[in-house]
């Protein structure tokens, strides 16, 4: 059977469970060729991939297998993961990765980052727990594989799902939080680009896609002092029209050129 709308719910966020059945299914060929492009570190860097509620992801420096996960694909992660406990009735609040950082200072209340209403009296009582106090929390291995390790935590302690996945799983769950973000983002009016079962893929893996790419902001240049008498001289000077057949530009261009002293 070919690949259509039928394959949406593989990805969507409101078929997302905390379980292996969820996450180790065969990837299609079509997904295979998606990640083989948005993984290509030979892509140009600015090329967009999809906007996320926070961020718009490029090549450069957020997605990537074997290597540190990037806070901005991290929060993407959680946002999915978010909307995931929204559908289920789980109300959960997930901290930008950007922030929690700032909590390993002696001065930082964690509790400042929270919404107002978990930090009103008696709302809630606050349990600190860590990995070693959690039974059966997976053990992390290799030294950048943490990303998914704490985006695979989150999703399963958010729904008191068991534990069945190990450090021996990253490579594929590297993959598919690579398709969740794909498949449930878009890159505004140009819609799902990348989900396997679009057409706008379909056009993308036929080759007829046109890259859409991020414009670097232009640092503000500031203006050339001049000296007073220099101003004085050029408002005083008129300008002559330089024959633009000459110049060889389009018409659209003007050229002037200062009278001799």
């Amino acid at each position: 059977m070919q690949c259509g709308s039928h394959c949406e719910h593989l990805t969507k966020a409101t078929f997302v469970h905390p379980n292996r059945g969820c996450w180790a299914f065969p990837i299609h060929p079509s997904q295979k060729e998606v990640l083989q492009h948005v993984l290509d570190h030979n892509k140009p860097g600015e090329e967009l991939i999809v906007r996320t509620p926070k961020a718009c992801l490029t090549h450069t420096g957020h997605l990537g297998l074997q290597r540190d996960m990037e806070a901005t694909i991290g929060n993407g992660c959680l946002g999915i993961i978010e909307e995931v406990a929204q559908y289920k009735g789980r109300n959960i609040f997930i901290c930008d990765l950007y922030v929690t950082p700032t909590w390993l200072s002696p001065d930082m209340d964690p509790m400042t980052s929270l919404p107002g209403c978990c930090t009103e009296p008696k709302s809630w009582e606050m349990d600190r727990e860590t990995g070693k106090d959690i039974t059966d929390l997976p053990r992390q291995d290799f030294g950048n594989d943490c990303g998914i390790f704490i985006l695979m935590a989150v999703l399963y302690i958010a729904f008191d799902a068991p534990f069945d996945y190990s450090a021996l799983d990253m490579p594929l769950l590297r993959k598919w939080w690579c398709l969740l973000l794909l498949e449930n983002y878009s890159l505004d009016s140009y819609r799902k680009v990348f989900a396997h079962w679009t057409e706008e893929c379909k056009v993308f893996l036929a080759g007829h896609h046109v890259p859409v790419f991020k414009l670097k902001k232009r640092k503000a240049e500031e203006p050339a002092k001049m000296e007073p008498s220099d101003t004085t001289a050029r408002q005083q000077t008129p300008y002559l029209p330089v024959s633009i057949r000459y110049l060889n530009i389009q018409d659209s261009d003007y050229c002037i050129q200062k009278r001799s002293w």
